[in-house]
């Protein structure tokens, strides 16, 4: 067992108000998902919507799987919390919008794969941040631009 230097989460309550202010959690519907600082699998759903934006709250998240549901609109900023994020998997859904230039901060990234979305315009030159990456799968989307 690592030792993962977060807060401790202690509490009696089955209120999930309460859990949520003791610790780092994303609510995905009526569910709440407690951050454990590593990987969130939850690819091939049926998940419609956006991504909630207090997925932010999960700033330990190392690798987050979120292809092939109907996901839509556009990627919350506070995503960019999650700073280390290695693997960012959203191919397959319904996301529109522009690529945003935040995405250039999450210099962690190893795997960035967006193919088959409805993401449109330039593709941002903060991608040239992510030193690290080795997949980059952009495929089949709207992207524009010389």
């Amino acid at each position: 067992m690592r030792s993962l230097n977060k807060k401790t989460c202690t509490t009696t309550s089955s209120d999930t108000r309460e859990i949520e202010k003791c610790c780092r959690v994303c609510r995905v519907g009526e569910r709440l998902i407690i951050d454990l600082g590593g990987s969130l699998w939850l690819q091939n759903n049926f998940f419609t919507g956006q991504i909630p934006s207090s997925i932010g709250n999960l700033s330990y998240l190392n690798s987050l799987h979120l292809e092939n549901n109907s996901l839509s609109g556009v990627l919350p900023l506070s995503l960019q919390n999650c700073s280390g994020l290695k693997t960012l998997e959203l191919s397959m859904n319904s996301f529109t919008g522009k690529l945003p230039s935040w995405i250039g901060s999450l210099i962690n990234l190893r795997f960035l794969t967006i193919h088959s979305n409805g993401f449109e315009g330039q593709i941002p030159k903060e991608l040239c941040h992510l030193t690290s990456l080795q997949v980059l799968d952009f495929a089949h989307n709207n992207f524009s631009g010389k």
